[in-house]
């Protein structure tokens, strides 16, 4: 925890002076660029699978990229559907071994249970002490949940997918639940909430606001909800968190802090391109998961993650994202709250970070 605070105070100085020079600690790693899923909130279907494939990165690159980057903290897996890679416990397993992070979430549609299960297993096997975070997409009840992930049968797979990890029985994993709330479900979030609060009984539960995002090609798709629609759930869901802080844990003064600041409509100071990092599929660098902000290629870079992150260009795209930059997405809001210097003494008087 004291390293994780010291970085936050060199992420400030950083900002401000340009100086001392310190890699990301948060990662978020988009392992493929494709997917069986057809959802209305985003186009990654549309990409040609077999095109995608040609340009991912291969676990011997993605031990390039790590093999001097030091230690992380957190790590998020996302795509696409990152479990349709057939290698990807190979991928943590790399950058676990090179990075240390002390927490790894990956995000799936759940639609491979058994492989879902199978590759869990194996990086709790092999990551002997990775707390590791599976967060399931839930975006409706039965047939409406099919209907926006465009898939018949996902809903009985993400029940199947989810009764399965929990009979996993690990101290270090946790199975999550997390629903993108979009004009397409939005009156539908009381129901989705009893059926995880009172049916799956899940420890983990949290929503987005569905927005436009360069990664998930659907600048054009009208799926953003009413914030007189969604005002009324954040503010349940503060109450909610509210209800569960009989002790000090971040993560839900975090989500609650998360939801206040969706409901204020303001920004904040930005740390995502300094303190975080995302790098795609096809190895580019981008400082931004909303916007398509690329400050370069690792491939063209000769797999320097260093150099690319502390290049002229990289200090440019920040300046731009000071200016009105404002993400919806609760990992980019995490990292500007936790590294706000005011949020930094709060950490240190929690016990864990989660």
């Amino acid at each position: 925890m004291i390293g994780l605070i010291s970085r936050i105070i060199g992420y400030n100085l950083f900002k401000i002076f340009g100086f001392p020079k310190i890699l990301p600690v948060f990662l978020t790693l988009s392992v493929n660029d494709w997917c069986n899923s057809r959802c209305k909130t985003c186009n990654i279907w549309k990409n040609d699978p077999k095109e995608k494939i040609k340009e991912e990165l291969t676990v011997d690159e993605y031990e390039k990229i790590f093999e001097n980057y030091g230690k992380t903290y957190w790590i998020t897996i996302t795509g696409g559907e990152p479990f349709l890679r057939k290698d990807l416990v190979q991928i943590i397993k790399t950058v676990y071994k090179n990075t240390n992070p002390e927490f790894l979430t990956i995000a799936t549609n759940a639609t491979l249970p058994k492989k879902i299960v199978f590759d869990v297993k194996k990086i709790l096997r092999s990551c002997k002490k990775l707390n590791l975070i599976v967060n399931i997409s839930l975006d409706g009840i039965g047939s409406k949940h099919d209907e926006i992930r465009g898939l018949k049968g996902n809903f009985n797979k993400v029940i199947k997918t989810y009764n399965l990890l929990k009979k996993l029985k690990s101290t270090r994993l946790t199975v999550g639940i997390n629903t993108v709330v979009s004009k397409f479900n939005v009156n539908d979030f009381f129901k989705i909430n009893e059926y995880v609060e009172n049916i799956l009984k899940a420890n983990s539960f949290i929503i987005e606001i569905a927005e436009r995002r360069d990664r998930l090609s659907n600048k054009d798709c009208n799926i953003t909800p009413k914030y007189s629609e969604y005002s009324k759930i954040l503010n349940f869901l503060i109450r909610k968190e509210n209800r569960s802080l009989g002790k000090p844990k971040i993560l839900s003064r975090l989500r609650k802090e998360y939801y206040r600041f969706l409901l204020a409509r303001k920004n904040i100071p930005v740390f995502e391109g300094i303190a975080s990092a995302y790098i795609m599929s096809n190895g580019e660098i981008w400082i931004s998961d909303s916007k398509k902000i690329v400050i370069g290629e690792i491939r063209k870079a000769s797999y320097n993650f260093r150099n690319l992150w502390f290049s002229k260009s990289a200090r440019q795209f920040r300046l731009k994202m000071d200016k009105n930059y404002r993400s919806m997405l609760a990992n980019s809001f995490y990292v500007n709250f936790v590294c706000n210097p005011l949020i930094v003494t709060i950490i240190h008087r929690c016990q864990k970070f989660v």
